[in-house]
């Protein structure tokens, strides 16, 4: 395995980082698919012989995620040939004076299979040998021995109500805390329990594991987390999943990098991949209740007067916060439906994972529209707004083929797309780059930031006189245009 890598400096350190996690990771998962295939070899019992191929699978998908994540973070994959008796071992290409370039997987085969000398017929021999016996699971644990880090077939098995137990686990975990030290206590307390993870399907168990990992690095590298307890927890983390071994995890490791742009989104990622239990009756029940008590009070929006319309929305938001609370999974397409006029009132730590459904749920119509509609056209009023002008997106979740979209659609220069999940700090910056003149419009996505947005940045526009406007709901092209043709005058373009 050969791989390219850019020269050091500026972006370069996180190729670099990026690098040696991915290719200590493929090694590792190439390094237990051969032990695997070795093992499978083994006369092994039918039911023994299904875990392994369990795990076999397991492993497949570890690696594709492992190369799509190289993929997305720059890099690409080759397949290519070599020729064996001039291969050397694996060298790591420098690009001396060269800009930066993405990394690169190059996966060799043979240029030719090796040539084996045919063997001299043999006599038929008349003894006849036995079959040997299966190897029990205790005959296995002991051909283990002979591979380290390799997989390990469990023998207590998975138990009958491990999806009580997963609740249970994600109840401990509840939400992602803005408070560095709350959420590391929270956190800490759940690793401390990690033995009865042991009854989870493996696959749980390395989400679990990626989750928690998650997490702890947006403690530390988003919130400033440090100390003895951190270090603590990370290594009881680290020792559990070398003993159990339930699967690569990226972020043990202080080198590694996130995956989707940061811990955060990473954490929210393994949150998503946790499977659902089925809620007891009871629970049932009351899920039901709650969102009753939503729809019930969703038409007060209706018939409350002007003046009482703020009380009306605290108690929605109440009854949201409250139902989330009770049970109803914030995905719940029954409370996103209730709640999607009214994004604007869930900027939340606590509606984290409703803003995320909301915003998705709003997607498709962006996409419907965007695909049916015609292209701007030549002499739409309003180019000399857009075209060739420095812009910036604020607020929701940066999503690039959408930004491009935009760039391309209305003849930016460059778009940026600044992201405003709980990262008040990044309104402050594009405020800063408003009165320090580097911006000439500034497109505010409404569904997608609290009020904040408004109070920081558009005193600074108006001060300075960069155009900005105010998209009500999603971010497609004709949501944007209608925004722009909505609070800029074409007369005064400039």
């Amino acid at each position: 395995m050969n791989t390219a890598r850019p020269e050091a400096g500026g972006k370069t350190g996180a190729f670099q980082a990026s690098r040696e996690a991915n290719t200590g990771r493929l090694g590792d998962l190439l390094l237990r698919a051969g032990r695997l295939q070795r093992w499978l070899a083994q006369p092994i019992e039918a039911d023994l012989r299904a875990q392994l191929v369990d795990d076999q699978r397991r492993l497949a998908d570890e690696l594709l995620e492992a190369l799509v994540s190289w993929v997305d973070l720059g890099g690409t994959v080759t397949l290519g040939e070599v020729d064996l008796d001039r291969a050397g071992p694996p060298v790591v290409v420098e690009r001396k004076g060269a800009p930066p370039a993405p990394p690169v997987v190059v996966v060799t085969a043979p240029l030719a299979p090796p040539v084996r000398e045919p063997r001299e017929p043999r006599e038929p021999s008349a003894v006849v040998v036995a079959r040997p016996p299966s190897a029990s699971g205790d005959a296995l644990r002991s051909l283990a021995k002979h591979f380290e880090a390799g997989s390990q077939v469990k023998s207590e098995g998975i138990a009958a109500n491990w999806e009580e137990m997963l609740a249970k686990v994600v109840a401990d975990l509840g939400v992602p805390g803005e408070d560095g030290d709350a959420e590391l206590l929270v956190l800490q307390n759940v690793v401390r329990d990690a033995d009865r993870w042991r009854a989870l399907p493996r696959e749980v168990q390395r989400t679990l594991v990626g989750l928690i990992t998650a997490r702890l690095r947006r403690s530390q590298d988003e919130m400033g987390v440090s100390g003895t307890r951190l270090d603590d927890t990370f290594s009881m983390l680290s020792a559990w999943s070398k003993r159990e071994q339930p699967g690569w995890v990226n972020g043990l490791s202080r080198g590694h990098v996130p995956t989707r742009g940061s811990w955060t989104a990473d954490a929210e990622a393994y949150a998503a991949r946790l499977p659902r239990a089925e809620p007891p009756p009871a629970a049932k029940e009351n899920i039901e209740r709650q969102l009753s008590a939503v729809s019930a009070f969703a038409t007060e929006f209706d018939t409350a007067p002007a003046e009482a319309m703020e009380a009306v929305a605290a108690q929605f938001r109440t009854l949201v916060r409250k139902a989330i609370e009770g049970g109803v999974r914030a995905t719940d397409p029954r409370l996103v439906k209730l709640c999607a006029a009214r994004v604007e009132l869930f900027d939340g730590p606590e509606f984290r994972y409703l803003r995320r459904a909301l915003r998705e749920e709003a997607e498709p119509a962006d996409v419907d529209d965007d695909e049916k509609a015609p292209a701007l056209p030549p002499d739409w009023a309003w180019w000399g707004r857009t075209r060739y002008r420095r812009g910036v997106l604020v607020g929701g979740d940066p999503r690039e083929l959408n930004r491009e979209r935009l760039e391309r659609a209305f003849g930016f220069a460059e778009l940026e797309w600044v992201g405003t999940e709980f990262k008040r700090n990044n309104l402050q910056t594009v405020r800063d780059r408003v009165r320090a003149g580097k911006l000439d419009i500034v497109i505010i996505l409404g569904a997608f930031v609290g009020h904040d947005a408004d109070e920081v940045i558009l005193p600074a526009a108006r001060e300075c006189g960069v155009d900005w406007v105010h998209v009500d709901k999603g971010y497609g092209i004709v949501r944007v245009r209608r925004a722009i043709e909505r609070f800029l005058d074409p007369l005064a373009s400039r």
